[in-house]
C-alpha cells in the first residue's frame, strides 16, 4: 500500500499543482495553462495517432480482402432500420455526417468485465460503427491480460454483439489500479475521483480523441478533458451517480439500505457527512463540463439532474439530460424462449440471480432469504438457487469464496449453484428453465438482468428501489409484472408467492412481463444512442468554425395542459370534458414533443410549428389565462437560471416561436457554408428566423396582455432580428464572392451587411438581455464589412481607372478595419482572423495604390467627406413561414398538421356572447320587469301594513276565533319546524363561517411566515446582496386577494348580525306562530261586539271589496312574473349563436370570433320582452288608482267606526302575527343566501390557501438558490462584473459610419383585455353559483351596475357588490 501511494501522490500533486497555480494566477491563466498542457499532450501523442491510423487502414484492407475471398455475407441486416433512422439526421449538413472520420474515445478501464455496463459499451460502439462507418472507436482499457481478438470474441460470446474489428482500437492504460476502491481504504470516493484524473492523463498522453465519452462513471475525467481540450465534445453515459441524495440520506438510516446505512452517527459520522457533502459539490461542478449526458434510467436521471442540473445551466449547456435505456437482448430471448402452457412444464422451481459478484449486488441477502424460504417450504429439496456472474479480479474471486462459506453455514449449499463467467449460451439455457428471477441490489441504477428475466418470462422478485422499481417491474396492461421486496423476510415471501401462484396467473404474469420488456430492445438503444452521439459529432464538426452567432434555446418544465383544460371545460362549459379525451392527450403530446425538440434537426420545425398552430387555434376556444403556469428559462441575459412563470397561453406561444427562431438559426449555423448550396440554405434559414422574430415582436408580444420577459422586450427582439438579417445578408455576400460576381455588386452587399450589424449593435446597447460579448461581435462585424465594402469599391475604382478615389476608399477601408480590431479583446478568433486577413490585404493594396498614384497617375485623392456614399443591395428580408403567419391553413381538411384540437368545443367568445345575452335578458326580465312588478306589490303590502290592514277588518268581521289566513300561516311554520329550523340554520352557517376563517388564516400564516423568512434573509445578507423582490411585491395578487377575502368576511359578519337581530326582534311572535292553535287563540284577544251598525257594515264591505281587488292584483302579478320567468328560461339563444358562429366561420374562415359580432342579434332577440315592459307601465298606472281606492275605503271605514275601540287589541295582535310571518319568510331567505355564500366562499379560501402554499414553496426554493449564489463569492463577482460591463457598454456612444440606417420607431399598441360579463343575480329562491363578481343579494334595491364599455348606463336594479358597502337587508 505504501509503495502505491509513493507512486500515486506525486502524479496527483502535479495535476493539483497545475490547477491550483492557475487558479491563483487568474481565470485567464487557468485556461492558458490548461490549453498549453493540452497542446503538449496532442503533440506528444501525434506520432502514435498517425501510427494507429495507418494500422487501421491496413487492417481494414486485410479485412475486406478476407471477406471477399471467403464470400462472407453482409453483417447484421437487422440494423438497416437503425441506419435508415440515423440517416435522417444527415440532411442539411455540408459534409454528410456518415462521412465523419473522427476518433471517438470511450473511457472504460474494465471493458472485459462482462457486465451490464460492458453491454452498453459494445452496443454503443456497434451503433457508432453502423452510423459512422469511417469513425475510429478507441477504448481506453486496463485489461492488459486480454488481446483485442479475445476481448471482441468475449463480447460476441457474452452479449451476441459482433463488431467491425478494424475500426476498434484498444489503448492499454497502466494506471487502472488508481481507480480501484481497494487502493483507498479511506476517502474512497475522493481517492477514486483523483485517481481517475491520473487515468485520464495517462489516456490523453497516449492518444487525444476528437470526442471523449465516459461510459463507466469517471466524471472527473470529463472535466479534465475540458480543461486540457476546451473544443473536444464530451459525453457521459451514467449508470449510477457517484453520490446521491439517497446515499446522504442513508447515513441516518437505522437499518437497511446501502453499504453505508446508519454510519452517520457520532463525530466520525458527522465528519463523513461533511466530507460527502463537499464531494457532492465537486461532483455537481464536474457535471457542468459535460456536453451530452445520458442516463440509464429515470431514477438515475432524477439524481443526475438534481446534482448536475444547476451547474449545467450556469454553463448554458444546450442539451438536456436524457434517458437512454441500456440494450437488452429482448428479441433474442423472445426467439429462444417460448412462453406457453406447454413451456411451463419444462421449467423447474429455480431462483436465478444474474449479477456480477460485487458487494453492492448483495448476494448474501439472497442467500439468507433463500434459507428462510426453505425453512417455510415443505419440499425444500426441489427448490434451487442459481447465482450467475462474472469474476473480474481476485477480489471478486474472494467474494465468491465467502458466499460459498455462507451457503455452507446456512445449510443450503446443496441447493445453491455458482456459475462464474458463464457463456451466453449457458445463461440462455438457465433463463429458459428457471422459474423466478432475482435482483437484490438497493437502488440498482437500471437492472439489465431484470429486463432479461422479463423477456425470458421469469417472475421477477426485485429490490423495492431504483430502476427495477420505477422503470422495469411496473404494472403493464392492467396487471403486475413481478414482485418488490426489501428485507430477507419480504424476499422470502416474494419467492414463495412466485412459486405458489396458480398456473393461469403465472402464465399471465409471464406474458405481461415479456410485453413490458419490449421497451428495452437493442434497436431502441441504438436509435437513442445515435441521436445523442449525433449531437457530439455536430459539436465536434462545428468546433472553432463559427464566425456567426446562433440563438440559444429556451428551456421549460413539463406541465400538463390537459388537466387545466379539462378542469376549465368541466366548470365553464356545458360540454363534458370526456368528449375531448383524445384532444387532451394530443395537446400534452404536442407540447412534450415541441419543448423537447432542442436538437439541431429539421424535424424540430414541424414539432414546434404544429404545437404553435394548435396554441393559436385554442386561443379562440379558451381564455388566455387557462390555468397553467408556464415556466420558461430565459435564453439571454444574466437571469437564465431563474424561470419566468406566467398563466398565459400567449406567453407559451411566444416561447415556442422563439425556440423556432433559435432552431432556424442553429440549422443555418450547422450547414457547410463552404459551398454555394450551403450558403443559400443558410441565408434562407436566417431569413426565416428573422421572420419568426418579427412576427413574435409585432403580433404575439403586443397581444400577450402582460409584461414580456426581459429577453423578449422590443429592443432585444429588434437587435436579434437585425442580427439574423445581417448574417443572412453575410451569407449572400459570401455566395457572391464565391461565385465571382462584380466588385461593385459585392461592395453594395457588404455595405448592407454593415448596416444590419450596426442596427443590431445599436438596439443591443438598449437591451438588458444582449450580452456585451454579442455587442462587441456586432460592432466588430459592422466595421469589418464597412471595410470590406470600401475595399471592393476600391477594386471597382481601379477597374474604372479612378486611381485617386481608389486610394481614398482603401484608406477608409483601413480605418474601418482598425476600428474593428479595437474589439479584438472580446471577439471570436475566427472573426479576428478574418479581420487580420482583410487588413493585411487592404494594407498591401493601399501601399501599391499610393505608390502608383504618386509616381504614375498623379490623381487627386478626395477626402472622405467627398466620397459618394455607397449604394446598398439588400437581399435579406424577414420571411415569416406560412405555418407561423397563417397557422389556420395548416389545420383542418388538407392541413399538414391534421384537424384542429377541440373543434367540437364551442368557441370561448361564443360562451361570452351567450353570457352577455343571459345577463341582459336577466337584467330586463328580473330587474327591469319582475323586480319592478314585485316592488309595486311590496309597496301595496307596506301600504296595507301602515293602515293596519287587514288586521282591523279581520278583528271586526271575526271577533271570535282565528282568521283562516292566520291558521294557514301558522300551519306552514309548524311544518317547517319554525324557530328550531332558523336556529339550526344559524348554527350550521356559523360552522361554515368558522371553517372558512380557519382556512383563510392558514393562508395568511403561510404568507406571514414566508415574509418573516425573507426579512430575516435580507437582514442577514443585506439589501445589496439580497435584492430579490419582497414578499408583498412578489405576491401582490395574493395580498390583494387576502384583503378582498377579509372584506367579504367582515361584510358577511355584519350581515349575520343583522339577521340575528331581526330574529331576536320577532322571535317571541314567531314562537307563537310555531305553537298550537290554542296558543294562537290565547295570544289573539276576542272582541266583545256582536253586531255591526249599517254604516260600519257598508264601509267594511267596501273595504273588503278593495282588499279583494288587492289580492287579485297580487295573484295576477305573481302569475305574470312566473310566466315571464318560464319564458326567459325557455329563451335559449345558444342554437341561434351557434348558427351565426357557423356563418361567420364559413364566410370569414379562422377569423377570431368576438362577442361584439352578435350585438345586432341581441337587440333583435330582446325585442320579444317589449310587451312585458308595456305591461309594467300599465300596472304602475293601475296601482295608483288602487292605492287611492284603498286610502279612501280605509278612511270611510275608520270614520264609520269612529269612537269604537273594542277591537283595537285584537287588530294589533293579528297585525303582529302577520308581520312575524312575513319576517319569518324573509329571515329564512336571508339564511339560505348566507349559507350559500359561505359554501361558495369555501372554494375561494381553499384556492387562496393552495396558492399561498405554492408561493411559499417556490419562494423557499428560490431563497435556497439565492443563498447558494451568495455563498459563492467568485461567481457573484463574475455576475457583477458582467453587469458593470453591460452598463459601461450602454454608456458608450459608438461612432457610427455613413453605413448606418435609422432604427424603426413607435411602440406597438396593446390589445384590450376581454372581460367575461358576470351573470346577474337570480331572485330567491332560485340558487346559482356565487362568485365575487356577482355580489350578494338579499332583496331590496341593489346598487346600480358600473358603466359598460365606458358608456354611462341608466340606473337599473342589480349589479356588483362592493365589500366596502357591507351587506344590507330590507
Amino acid at each position: 500500500m505504501s509503495s502505491t501511494w509513493r507512486v500515486l501522490w506525486p502524479r496527483i500533486l502535479n495535476i493539483l499543482l497545475i490547477i491550483c497555480t492557475s487558479f491563483f494566477l487568474g481565470r485567464w491563466l487557468v485556461g492558458s495553462v490548461g490549453r498549453a498542457t493540452g497542446w503538449y499532450l496532442k503533440r506528444h501523442a501525434s506520432a502514435r495517432k498517425k501510427a494507429i491510423l495507418r494500422r487501421v487502414k491496413v487492417e481494414e484492407e486485410a479485412f475486406q480482402n478476407f471477406n471477399r475471398q471467403s464470400q462472407r455475407p453482409a453483417e447484421d441486416d437487422d440494423w438497416e432500420k437503425i441506419e435508415s433512422y440515423a440517416a435522417a439526421s444527415a440532411k442539411n449538413g455540408g459534409q454528410a455526417e456518415d462521412e465523419w472520420e473522427g476518433i471517438v474515445g470511450f473511457l472504460h478501464p474494465f471493458c472485459n468485465a462482462g457486465g451490464g455496463g460492458e453491454r452498453v459499451l459494445w452496443a454503443a460502439i456497434r451503433a457508432t460503427q453502423k452510423r459512422w462507418p469511417k469513425a475510429l472507436c478507441v477504448v481506453y482499457t486496463g485489461d492488459h491480460d486480454s488481446t483485442k481478438p479475445a476481448i471482441l470474441e468475449r463480447a460476441q460470446n457474452r452479449f451476441n454483439i459482433r463488431l467491425h474489428p478494424p475500426t476498434v482500437v484498444f489503448i492499454y492504460l497502466s494506471t487502472r489500479h488508481y481507480v480501484l476502491s481497494t487502493t483507498y481504504p479511506h476517502f474512497t470516493l475522493l481517492g477514486q475521483s483523483l485517481g481517475s484524473l491520473i487515468l485520464a492523463y495517462d489516456a490523453f498522453s497516449l492518444l487525444v480523441p476528437d470526442i471523449f465519452i465516459d461510459t463507466m462513471g469517471y466524471a472527473f475525467t470529463l472535466a479534465l478533458c475540458k480543461f486540457f481540450f476546451p473544443t473536444i465534445p464530451t459525453g457521459a453515459y451514467v449508470h449510477y451517480p457517484a453520490i446521491s441524495t439517497d446515499m446522504l440520506g442513508s447515513l441516518d438510516a437505522e437499518q437497511g439500505m446501502g453499504l453505508n446505512a446508519g454510519t452517520g452517527k457520532g463525530l466520525k459520522g458527522a465528519l463523513k457527512r461533511k466530507y460527502w457533502h463537499r464531494f457532492a459539490s465537486m461532483y455537481s461542478w464536474v457535471g457542468g463540463n459535460v456536453d451530452v449526458v445520458m442516463t440509464n434510467s429515470s431514477w438515475t436521471q432524477g439524481h443526475i439532474r438534481s446534482l448536475w442540473g444547476p451547474s449545467r445551466k450556469k454553463r448554458q449547456k444546450t442539451f438536456d439530460i436524457e434517458v437512454v435505456f441500456p440494450p437488452v437482448a429482448v428479441e433474442e430471448l423472445e426467439q429462444a424462449i417460448e412462453i406457453s402452457e406447454s413451456s411451463e412444464a419444462k421449467r423447474e422451481p429455480a431462483l436465478l440471480y444474474v449479477a456480477q459478484f460485487r458487494p453492492e449486488k448483495n448476494h448474501a441477502l439472497i442467500l439468507r432469504a433463500f434459507s428462510l424460504l426453505l425453512e417455510r417450504s415443505n419440499d425444500r429439496r426441489n427448490i434451487k438457487l442459481v447465482l450467475v456472474g462474472s469474476v473480474r479480479n481476485s477480489e471478486d474471486a474472494t467474494r465468491v469464496y465467502d458466499l460459498r462459506l455462507l451457503a455452507h453455514e446456512l445449510k443450503v449449499k446443496d441447493q445453491v449453484e455458482f456459475l462464474c463467467d458463464a457463456p451466453w449460451s449457458e445463461i440462455l439455457n438457465r433463463l429458459r428453465k428457471s422459474w423466478v428471477g432475482v435482483n437484490a441490489m438497493w437502488n440498482e441504477h437500471f437492472g439489465i438482468g431484470v429486463v432479461e428475466y422479463q423477456a425470458a418470462g421469469l417472475l421477477s422478485v426485485v429490490n423495492d428501489s431504483g430502476g427495477p422499481k420505477s422503470d422495469i417491474v411496473i404494472d403493464h396492461n392492467g396487471g403486475p409484472t413481478g414482485f418488490h421486496a426489501g428485507t430477507e423476510s419480504e424476499f422470502a415471501e416474494g419467492f414463495q408467492q412466485a412459486l405458489t401462484m396458480s398456473p393461469q396467473d403465472t402464465l399471465a404474469m409471464r406474458r405481461r412481463a415479456r410485453a413490458s420488456s419490449r421497451r428495452f430492445t437493442e434497436e431502441a438503444f441504438a436509435k437513442a444512442w445515435v441521436t445523442q452521439m449525433g449531437r457530439l459529432v455536430e459539436l465536434q464538426s462545428s468546433a472553432g468554425r463559427f464566425n456567426i452567432i446562433f440563438l440559444p434555446f429556451r428551456h421549460t418544465h413539463a406541465v400538463s395542459m390537459a388537466t387545466a383544460i379539462k378542469q376549465y371545460i368541466s366548470t365553464k362549459y356545458d360540454q363534458h370534458p370526456d368528449m375531448f379525451t383524445k384532444d387532451l392527450e394530443a395537446i400534452d403530446k404536442l407540447r412534450t414533443e415541441a419543448v423537447n425538440s432542442l436538437d439541431t434537426h429539421i424535424s424540430g420545425i414541424k414539432r414546434l410549428t404544429a404545437y404553435a398552430a394548435q396554441l393559436v387555434w385554442i386561443g379562440g376556444k379558451f381564455p388566455i389565462d387557462i390555468g397553467v403556469d408556464f415556466a420558461w428559462y430565459p435564453a439571454l441575459g444574466y437571469n437564465t437560471q431563474r424561470p419566468v412563470s406566467q398563466n398565459n397561453l400567449r406567453f407559451e406561444l411566444a416561447n415556442v416561436l422563439y425556440n423556432l427562431a433559435a432552431l432556424y438559426s442553429q440549422l443555418a449555423v450547422s450547414l457547410n457554408r463552404s459551398t454555394s448550396d450551403g450558403l443559400k440554405s443558410a441565408c434562407n434559414y436566417f431569413c426565416q428566423a428573422a421572420g419568426v422574430i418579427s412576427h413574435l415582436k409585432n403580433e404575439i408580444i403586443p397581444d400577450m396582455r402582460a409584461s414580456p420577459p426581459e429577453d423578449m422586450d422590443t429592443m432585444t427582439l429588434e437587435s436579434l432580428q437585425q442580427l439574423l438579417l445581417a448574417q443572412a445578408q453575410e451569407c449572400f455576400w459570401s455566395k457572391a464572392v464565391k461565385d465571382g460576381l462584380k466588385d461593385g455588386l459585392i461592395a453594395k452587399l457588404a455595405a448592407k451587411v454593415s448596416d444590419f450589424y450596426d442596427q443590431a449593435a445599436e438596439f443591443g446597447t438598449k437591451s438588458d438581455a444582449i450580452s456585451t460579448d454579442w455587442i462587441h461581435h456586432m460592432t466588430a462585424k459592422h466595421h469589418h464589412f464597412a471595410a470590406a465594402a470600401q475595399y471592393r469599391a476600391s477594386r471597382e475604382c481601379l477597374e474604372k481607372q479612378k486611381f485617386g478615389e481608389e486610394v481614398a476608399r482603401l484608406r477608409d477601408s483601413l480605418t474601418c478595419a482598425n476600428e474593428a480590431l479595437k474589439e479584438s479583446r472580446w471577439i471570436n478568433k475566427v472573426v479576428l482572423g478574418d479581420l487580420n486577413g482583410l487588413k493585411a490585404k487592404v494594407s498591401e493594396d493601399l501601399k501599391r495604390a499610393e505608390k502608383d498614384n504618386d509616381i504614375i497617375y498623379l490623381m487627386n485623392v478626395p477626402p472622405k467627406s467627398e466620397l459618394k456614399t455607397l449604394d446598398r443591395a439588400g437581399m435579406a428580408t424577414p420571411r415569416v413561414p406560412q405555418e407561423v403567419s397563417d397557422p389556420a391553413s395548416t389545420l383542418g381538411d388538407g392541413g399538414i398538421f391534421g384537424q384542429p384540437l377541440f373543434a367540437r368545443l364551442v368557441p370561448y367568445a361564443v360562451h361570452i356572447a351567450a353570457s352577455i345575452y343571459e345577463e341582459r335578458k336577466n337584467r330586463i326580465v328580473n330587474n327591469s320587469i319582475i323586480d319592478e312588478l314585485e316592488g309595486l306589490t311590496a309597496k301595496l303590502r307596506d301600504l296595507l301594513q301602515s293602515l293596519n290592514l287587514p288586521g282591523s277588518l279581520q278583528a271586526l268581521e271575526k271577533p271570535l276565533g282565528l282568521p283562516p289566513t292566520l291558521l294557514s300561516h301558522a300551519e306552514e311554520i309548524r311544518q317547517q319546524e319554525g324557530l328550531h329550523r332558523l336556529r339550526r340554520t344559524i348554527h350550521e352557517t356559523a360552522k361554515l363561517k368558522a371553517n372558512d376563517e380557519t382556512i383563510y388564516e392558514e393562508g395568511k400564516e403561510l404568507l406571514r411566515s414566508e415574509a418573516a423568512d425573507d426579512d430575516r434573509a435580507r437582514l442577514k445578507y443585506g439589501t445589496e446582496r439580497w435584492t430579490r423582490p419582497s414578499s408583498k411585491q412578489a405576491a401582490e395578487k395574493l395580498y390583494s386577494q387576502s384583503t378582498e377575502i377579509a372584506g367579504y368576511l367582515k361584510s358577511a359578519s355584519s350581515s349575520d348580525e343583522l339577521v340575528k337581530k331581526k330574529l331576536k326582534d320577532h322571535e317571541a311572535v314567531i314562537q307563537v306562530l310555531s305553537g298550537t292553535d290554542r296558543d294562537l287563540e290565547d295570544y289573539v284577544p276576542s272582541s266583545g261586539r256582536a253586531q255591526m251598525p249599517p254604516e260600519v257594515h257598508r264601509a267594511a264591505s267596501e273595504l273588503r271589496s278593495v282588499l279583494s281587488e288587492v289580492s287579485r292584483t297580487e295573484s295576477r302579478r305573481k302569475q305574470k312574473a312566473e310566466s315571464l320567468r318560464r319564458e326567459a328560461k325557455l329563451d335559449d339563444i345558444n342554437s341561434v349563436i351557434l348558427a351565426e358562429t357557423a356563418r361567420l366561420e364559413r364566410d370569414y374562415p379562422m377569423q377570431k370570433i368576438e362577442p361584439a359580432q352578435f350585438e345586432f342579434l341581441f337587440e333583435a332577440r330582446l325585442e320579444r320582452y317589449a310587451p312585458a315592459r308595456k305591461m309594467l307601465l300599465s300596472e304602475e298606472t293601475s296601482q295608483k288608482d288602487l292605492e287611492q281606492r284603498v286610502h279612501q275605503a280605509n278612511k270611510d271605514f275608520l270614520l264609520a267606526r269612529k269612537g269604537d275601540s273594542s277591537t283595537r287589541d285584537r287588530e294589533q295582535a293579528l297585525q303582529r302575527l302577520e308581520t312575524a310571518y312575513l319576517k319569518y319568510k324573509e329571515i329564512g331567505s336571508n339564511l339560505a343566501t348566507g349559507r350559500k355564500f359561505y359554501n361558495d366562499l369555501a372554494n375561494i379560501v381553499n384556492r387562496y390557501r393552495d396558492d399561498c402554499k405554492q408561493f411559499a414553496y417556490q419562494r423557499r426554493v428560490e431563497a435556497a438558490r439565492w443563498e447558494q449564489d451568495i455563498a459563492n463569492p467568485m461567481e457573484g463577482l463574475a455576475v457583477r462584473q458582467k453587469t458593470q460591463d453591460l452598463h459601461e457598454q450602454k454608456q458608450r456612444e459608438s461612432a457610427r459610419s455613413e453605413y448606418s440606417a435609422p432604427a424603426p420607431s413607435g411602440e406597438p399598441l396593446t390589445a384590450p383585455t376581454p372581460t367575461r360579463v358576470p351573470s346577474s343575480a337570480v331572485p330567491q329562491p332560485q340558487i346559482s353559483v356565487w362568485s365575487p363578481e356577482i355580489g350578494i343579494k338579499f332583496g331590496g334595491p341593489p346598487p346600480a351596475p358600473p358603466p359598460v364599455n365606458g358608456n354611462q348606463q341608466r340606473s337599473v336594479k342589480g349589479g356588483q357588490w362592493d365589500a366596502a358597502q357591507g351587506v344590507k337587508f330590507s
